[in-house]
C-alpha cells in the first residue's frame, strides 16, 4: 500500500475543503492502494527487450494515469464529506486554539493595563448595507489615534475620506466566513497583528445569536475569545440577543466571555435575555446613537423638487421581509399622501441577497401617483441619510438603523419587528407601539401606529428626545477604555 500526505504527490485540485487541509492540519494522511500491473516477461534479444521495455512503459502509464483519477475521485468524495464538518465551529474553535496554544505566553507579554497601538475593528459584511456603513462610521467618530478596520473584502467599507488618513483596510476573506484550513490561515494573520495592537472591537449588531448565519456568528464569538485569550482588550460592541441563540452560537460567546471579552448588549431586553443565558452582558445602545457627521447636500437636492409644507415621510421597503409588501406599502404611502406628506422612498440595503432597492422598486412601480415621491435608488453614506431624516416628520421602515438615524434627530420611527431586535429598541424610549409586526394586516397596524403619533407629533418627538441623552450615554459605554476622538 503506498502512503502520502493529502496535498502532495498529486496534481491538480488535491485540497480537501477550502486550501490545503495538509498544510492546516499537519500529520493528516490517506492511503492509496497501489493498483499497476505487473511487467510482463521481456522477450529474448535486443529488439524483444526494447518491445518489451515499450510495452512496460505504456502499461506504466495507463495504471498511473488511472491511479491519478482514482485518488482524484476519491478526493473529490473526501472534500464533499468533509466540507462540513471543516466549517463546524467546534472544528474551527479547535483550529482557533491550537493557533493560540501559546496564549498565556502572550497575556504575560503584554504591559499590565492600556496598551499604545493600533485599534482594530471587525466590521460587520457591509458591501451596499448602509447600516453596516453607519457602525463603523460611528466607530471611527468617537475612537481616536490609528485604527486598522478588518473586512471580507476589499471595497465592503467606505471609509469617510475625513478618516482615511489614519484607517487601514485590511481583507481577511475567511476569517469569519472560511473552513478550517482557510480560516486557520487568516487567524495566524489576525494574531500576528495583535502584538501592535491595542485593542480588538468586534461589531455585533444582529450577528451574535445565529439568526442569521449562526456560523458567522460562531466564528466571530471565537476571533473575541482568541484575542481576549492573548491578553488583548477584546469587546464586541452593541449587539441584540433574542433569547433563542443558536447553541453554538451560546457556546462560544460563553467561552468568549470566560476568556476576558466584553460584551456590550445594546437594549435592555437583549441584556436580560443575555444574562439569563449566563453571560457577563453589560448594557449600551447601538453605537451609532454616537454617531455625529450629517451630510444635507443630497437631501436638500430631493426635497426641494418636492412641496415639503404638509411634512415629510421617508418610507423604507426592507428586502429581509419574506413576504410580498407591496400592497401594504402601496395602501401606507396613500394614507401618508392623503395627509399632504412629501414621500422619500429610501432603501437602506442595496446588494445580492435580501435587497430594498427591488422592493422598493416594486412599490413604486405599483404607485398610482409619483408626483410627490422622491425615490432614492443609490447607496448613501449615512451621514447623508442623517440628513434626510433631520428634515423627515415621520419614518416608516423595516431597516433598525434607519429608524436609529431617525430617533436620534427626534423623529418618530414606525419599525417592522424582526429577530426581536426592535422590541428591544422601543423599550429604551418607552413606545412599544413604534414596533410593529410585519405580514397580513401590516397595512392596517402601520396606518394606527401613524394614527398615534401624527395625532400629537410634537409630545412624541419631545418624548424620544428627553430619553436620547441617557440613549447616547449607553451608546457610548461601549467605547469605555478606548481612546476617544
Amino acid at each position: 500500500m503506498g502512503v502520502g500526505p493529502i496535498g502532495e504527490g498529486v496534481s491538480g485540485d488535491s485540497g480537501v475543503g477550502e486550501g490545503d487541509l495538509g498544510a492546516a492540519v499537519p500529520g493528516l494522511r490517506v492511503t492509496v492502494p497501489y493498483t499497476g500491473r505487473a511487467c510482463p516477461a521481456a522477450a529474448t534479444g535486443r529488439s524483444g527487450q526494447r518491445r518489451g521495455r515499450l510495452r512496460h512503459g505504456a502499461e506504466d502509464g495507463v495504471a498511473v494515469s488511472g491511479t491519478v483519477s482514482r485518488v482524484r475521485t476519491m478526493l473529490g468524495g473526501l472534500r464533499k464529506r468533509t466540507a462540513p464538518m471543516l466549517k463546524s465551529p467546534a472544528v474551527l474553535s479547535l483550529g482557533a486554539r491550537a493557533v493560540f496554544v501559546d496564549a498565556p505566553r502572550l497575556r504575560g507579554a503584554r504591559k499590565s493595563g492600556a496598551s499604545t497601538g493600533r485599534a482594530i475593528l471587525i466590521a460587520p459584511p457591509g458591501a451596499g448595507n448602509i447600516g453596516d456603513a453607519a457602525l463603523v462610521g460611528a466607530f471611527l467618530e468617537n475612537v481616536a489615534g490609528p485604527i486598522t478596520v478588518i473586512t471580507r473584502y476589499p471595497g465592503d467599507i467606505r471609509i469617510p475620506a475625513d478618516q482615511a488618513d489614519r484607517v487601514e483596510i485590511v481583507s481577511l476573506g475567511t476569517l469569519l466566513y472560511g473552513g478550517l484550513p482557510s480560516f486557520v490561515r487568516d487567524l495566524r494573520r489576525f494574531r500576528a497583528m495583535l502584538p501592535g495592537a491595542a485593542s480588538v472591537s468586534i461589531v455585533g449588531a444582529d450577528i451574535m445569536d445565529g439568526a442569521y448565519n449562526f456560523r458567522a456568528s460562531t466564528s466571530r464569538a471565537v476571533v473575541a475569545r482568541s484575542a481576549a485569550s492573548a491578553g488583548v482588550d477584546t469587546r464586541v460592541l452593541g449587539f441584540s440577543w433574542n433569547g433563542k441563540a443558536h447553541p453554538a452560537a451560546l457556546s462560544q460567546l460563553r467561552e468568549a466571555d470566560r476568556a476576558g471579552a466584553t460584551l456590550f448588549l445594546r437594549d435592555p431586553l437583549s441584556v436580560e435575555r443575555a444574562r439569563r443565558d449566563g453571560l457577563d452582558a453589560q448594557a449600551s445602545a447601538d453605537i451609532v446613537f454616537s454617531a455625529r457627521s450629517i451630510d444635507s447636500q443630497r437631501a436638500q437636492t430631493e426635497l426641494d423638487a418636492l412641496d415639503t409644507a404638509g411634512g415629510v415621510a421617508i418610507v423604507n421597503v426592507s428586502g429581509l421581509i419574506d413576504t410580498d409588501q407591496t400592497g401594504a406599502y402601496v395602501e401606507i404611502i396613500g394614507g401618508l399622501r392623503e395627509r399632504g406628506f412629501a414621500i422619500v422612498l429610501l432603501p437602506h440595503v442595496i446588494k445580492n441577497g435580501p435587497d430594498d432597492l427591488a422592493a422598493c422598486r416594486k412599490v413604486y412601480a405599483a404607485l398610482p401617483d409619483t408626483a410627490q415621491v422622491a425615490f432614492v435608488e443609490d447607496v448613501l453614506t449615512p451621514a447623508e441619510v442623517r440628513g434626510f431624516t433631520e428634515r423627515a416628520t415621520v419614518t416608516v421602515t423595516g431597516r433598525m438603523h434607519l429608524a436609529i438615524m431617525s430617533l436620534m434627530k427626534g423623529v418618530p420611527a414606525i419599525t417592522l419587528a424582526t429577530q426581536g431586535k426592535v422590541e428591544g429598541l422601543m423599550a429604551m424610549f418607552e413606545l412599544p407601539y413604534l414596533c410593529v409586526e410585519p405580514g397580513a394586516g401590516l397595512a392596517g397596524r402601520v396606518g394606527d401606529a401613524l394614527e398615534r403619533v401624527l395625532s400629537d407629533r410634537e409630545a412624541v418627538s419631545a418624548a424620544i428626545r428627553a430619553k436620547l441623552p441617557a440613549v447616547q450615554e449607553l451608546s457610548a459605554a461601549n467605547f469605555r477604555g478606548l481612546p476617544r476622538a
